[in-house]
């Protein structure tokens, strides 16, 4: 179904910004 891409996506791009996150305190 479509909502399980759409639920992909979101999840997705969940993850990169919590390991932008991550990145981000280790770098300061």
């Amino acid at each position: 179904p479509a909502w399980e891409h759409t639920f992909e996506s979101e999840t997705i791009r969940s993850l990169v910004n919590y390991i932008r996150e991550l990145c981000n305190c280790k770098a300061l």
